[in-house]
Formats: C-alpha cells, sequence, structure tokens
C-alpha cells in the first residue's frame, strides 16, 4: 500500500514506528527529492536511537533544503541525542541567523544552555522565544525551570503559571508551578498544582516523587504511600520511587521494610549516595532495651565505615546540584545516650569527603578580616526562628547584640512564622528565608562575606547539617541548641552551658 507523507507521518505518532520507517524510506527513494520526508525520516530513527541513520536523513534533508529552519532544529535534536551540544549549539544558532523569527529554535537553545549548566546565557533566549511567540506554553516553561535553578522563586511560579494558562494540558507546567511553590513553602498550593499533573499524566514520576514528599511534610503520610505505590505500578523500576517509599516505614519504626524499599532501589541504581546514605543511617525511634541499643551502635558504626570507604563511588554519581539532597543527619543517634564524638566524627568525615569532590570550593578558608570601617558582620542561621525550643533558647543572642557593633544577618530555613519570627526580624539588619532550600542558603550566605557565623543547633535539622559541613564565614560556631558534637571539622567552636554540662 502506497502512502503520502501526511500518511506515514501519522504511522509515526501513532507509535508505529518501523512502519512509518519503511513507507518514509519509499517515499526518499522516488524522485523528486523530498527534504520533509527525508526529515521526517530522521525524527522516525531517533525515535529508534538509531542516530547515525538519523543523521544521514537529516543530512541529506538539509542538502535540499538548506535554508529550512525545522531541518536545523531537527538536526540539533539529533547531535544532543547523541551528546554533541557544541554541534547542536552551532546549529541552531545557524537557524536562528536564518530565520530570526524562529521561536522554536531559541527555544531549543536555551534548553540546551540550560542542560550544560550555562543558566546565565539559557534565560534571555527563553525570553526572545517568547518575546517572538508570546503564548509560546514550552518556552515559558522553559523559562521557569532555568530560573527554580536560579532560586528565582517568584519568578518561576508567575513563567509556570503562565504556561499552564496558556496549554491547561501541559503536565510540565502544572508541575513546575508545584515545584516552586513547594520552594516558596505554600505546600498545600503546591499539592493542588501537583494533583492537576498527575491526572494530565499518571506517569509522570517526577510529579509523583514531589506530591509524595509534599504529602509527607504536611504529615498525611498513608496518603504519600498510595501516591508512591500508583507511580510504582506504572514505573516498577524507578529507583527514587522506591527510595522514598522506604522513608515512609522509617518513620514508622519499620526497618525492615524500609531497608526492603532502600535495597530494591540501589540494586536498581547502584552506588547512589542519596539511598546509601539513608540506608546507612536507619536508626529505630525506640528501642527495645540496652541490648538493642547496643546492636544498632555497631550497625551504625559499620554501615558509616562502609559509606567512607565508597566515597569515590558515591561521588562518581552525584552532580554537585544534587548534593544538598543527597546527604542525611544523624539526629537519631544522639537518642542512644551514648559518647558520640567518634561516630559522628567518622560521619561528618564522610560528608567532608564528599563535599572535596563535589563542591571543592565549598571547603576553601576565608580570610579573617575585621575593618574598623564597618561593623562586625554576624550570622545566625536555623530552621527553628519561632516559638520552638531553639527560638525561645537563642532569641537574646540575637536581640541583645550591640547593633553599633554587630551587623546581624538571619537566615532562616523555613516558612513558619509568628510573633517571635517577626521580633527576631525587626531585631536584625538583613533577614534572609527560604524552605529548605540548600543551594539558596549556600550561595546567600557566602555572598553576604560574613565574619561569623553562628549555628545555635546542629543536627536536628538536614540543611542545616549540611550547610555546617562547609566553609561558608572564617569563623563558625555550633551551639548547645542540639547538645551533641556535629562533628564537622568546619566548625570552628562549640558554645556550651554551665547547667548543660
Amino acid at each position: 500500500m502506497a502512502y503520502t507523507l501526511a500518511e506515514a507521518v501519522a504511522l509515526l505518532q501513532n507509535s508505529q514506528v518501523d512502519d512509518a520507517i519503511r513507507h518514509l524510506t519509499r517515499l526518499t527513494s522516488t524522485p523528486p527529492p523530498n527534504a520533509d520526508a527525508y526529515r521526517w525520516l530522521a525524527i522516525a530513527h531517533a525515535h529508534k536511537r538509531d542516530f547515525e541513520k538519523a543523521r544521514r536523513a537529516i543530512n541529506a534533508a538539509i542538502e535540499i533544503k538548506p535554508v529550512n529552519a525545522d531541518c536545523y532544529l531537527t538536526a540539533a535534536n539529533i547531535e544532543q541525542d547523541l551528546g554533541n551540544h557544541l554541534a547542536a549549539i552551532e546549529l541552531l544558532q545557524q537557524a536562528n541567523r536564518m530565520h530570526p523569527n524562529f521561536a522554536e529554535g531559541r527555544n531549543n537553545l536555551g534548553i540546551i544552555l540550560t542542560d550544560l549548566g550555562r543558566i546565565g546565557e539559557a534565560m534571555p533566549v527563553f525570553l526572545e522565544a517568547i518575546r517572538l511567540k508570546p503564548d509560546y506554553a514550552r518556552a515559558h516553561a522553559n523559562l521557569a525551570a532555568a530560573q527554580l535553578r536560579s532560586l528565582q522563586l517568584d519568578d518561576a511560579l508567575a513563567s509556570a503559571s503562565r504556561a499552564a494558562a496558556l496549554q491547561p494540558d501541559y503536565a510540565h507546567a502544572h508541575h513546575l508551578c508545584g515545584a516552586a511553590l513547594v520552594m516558596l513553602g505554600n505546600s498545600i498550593a503546591a499539592e493542588a498544582s501537583l494533583v492537576v499533573a498527575l491526572r494530565l499524566k499518571p506517569d509522570f514520576v517526577e510529579a509523583s516523587l514531589l506530591l509524595a514528599k509534599t504529602l509527607i511534610k504536611l504529615r498525611r503520610v498513608d496518603e504519600a504511600e498510595l501516591v508512591l505505590q500508583r507511580a510504582l505500578a506504572l514505573s516498577p523500576n524507578h529507583p527514587e520511587l522506591w527510595s522514598t517509599l522506604g522513608d515512609i516505614p522509617a518513620q514508622r519504626d519499620d526497618l525492615p521494610a524500609a531497608l526492603a524499599a532502600y535495597q530494591r532501589a540501589l540494586q536498581l541504581r547502584p552506588n547512589d549516595i542519596s539511598t546509601a546514605n539513608r540506608a546507612a543511617l536507619l536508626l529505630p525511634n525506640i528501642y527495645h532495651d540496652e541490648a538493642d541499643i547496643a546492636r544498632h551502635r555497631v550497625q551504625l558504626t559499620k554501615r558509616v565505615e562502609q559509606l567512607r570507604d565508597n566515597v569515590p563511588l558515591f561521588a562518581q554519581s552525584l552532580r554537585p546540584e544534587r548534593f544538598g539532597d543527597a546527604i542525611s543527619n544523624s539526629f537519631l543517634l544522639a537518642y542512644q545516650g551514648g559518647n558520640d564524638r567518634e561516630l559522628q566524627r567518622a560521619y561528618a568525615d564522610f560528608v567532608r569527603d564528599i563535599v572535596e569532590r563535589t563542591l571543592p570550593d565549598a571547603l576553601r578558608v576565608l580570610p579573617r578580616l575585621y575593618p574598623k570601617s564597618r561593623r562586625i558582620r554576624i550570622g545566625f542561621c536555623s530552621r527553628f526562628f519561632y516559638l520552638s525550643t531553639v527560638g525561645n533558647y537563642f532569641a537574646s543572642w540575637i536581640t541583645d547584640l550591640d547593633r553599633g557593633v554587630f551587623e546581624i544577618f538571619l537566615y532562616h530555613t523555613h516558612v513558619v512564622e509568628d510573633g517571635l519570627t517577626e521580633r527576631l526580624r525587626g531585631a536584625c539588619d538583613h533577614f534572609s528565608q527560604a524552605e529548605e532550600s540548600f543551594a539558596y542558603f549556600r550561595e546567600k550566605i557566602r555572598a553576604d562575606e560574613l565574619d561569623i557565623l553562628i549555628y545555635p543547633e546542629i543536627g536536628m535539622d538536614r540543611i542545616v547539617y549540611l550547610l555546617a559541613s562547609l566553609r561558608l564565614a572564617p569563623i563558625q560556631i555550633g551551639a548547645w541548641g542540639h547538645p551533641v558534637t556535629p562533628g564537622h571539622r568546619s566548625i570552628d567552636y562549640f558554645i556550651s552551658c554551665a547547667a548543660m554540662e
């Protein structure tokens, strides 16, 4: 049966790829030469991941029609699939020069620049695509993704919301809204956006993961478990689904079930530091007796040693931007009531080894400079700057400082606020707040060029624990909000109190 080009394309769009290739091959071998037939043949071969055949087909299309923007766009996509990002960029730049109003070419160029981590170059390219085509939902969504990576959270939410309004059935846009809302600390609104994303695309793993984590944060653990189970029914071999599922029985003290889920994740993705780390630190909330404590302590010691032995493997698979999501803190260890110094130091040294390989600049020693022309810059960083044990203990450390001597910076790694938060906001010169964003606070604290950085507690909150593993100020101090040594070599002093000792 002879197919027209439109019919062959319809076969491809209906996932009948082999039939589409067969008929497109016939069309390309029938005179006169047809650039569109070659372009669709290239797309079909790319679907089969036969990129060399795809490249030959698209080169033939460009030879027939050398100024066709769509041909250059397809050629760039193929080079991107082959990992040849620089070649893809050059093809898209050629297309954009030939066709100044080619919004799709600019959008794809922005995607590649984002993938390469060149976010500052990508964002103006997306903005240009939007200028050329204001109703281009995908360009708005891609701009939102780049803004999220740059921690421009309000702008990201606005861009993602615009994409969702332009194309209401675009699941990725709703997911990006959810991601921005999570980072802004609005879990309820984030849940609503993520539910829409999953209704539109039930097998959207990233949306399932983010929704489950949001529900866990909202203490709706049973609902989170159902979300993960539904996602696993559709994507049973996705390792992060298994890892997140393991966190739920861990909270319930069902350690065998948690470990089974973590081990399944590691079978699917060996050397995943996030899963291995959670499995290694697995401890019960409540022990049966002293013998049970001793048994878990021996196991933990061995697992921390194994983590340190595998640092090179873990570091190879960890992208620097994922560091803030990959490492846990050993909060439950303190409840064993033992001398934790050596264990805490061993685990903190594991974290430091990972930092050295993934974020080496974060350990760079900073000069101690106290110019007489300015006040001493002192920062306080905690998740608990509200009515809480830590907030009540340490509020006076901030409110009673002489602001004629000290310039006070407050870093609140949570979005919970109350009267105490407002009082502390008024008592400092600079107040920064975000929801559990390691990357945001790492960049913010370093940029503020502090002289002294104080962590009222280290170990209760994962983000603060990770920040304390870095060198963000010349002098870094821990205090007794969590009265256990963090083990970090980056902490210069620990402030205790006589009653505590």
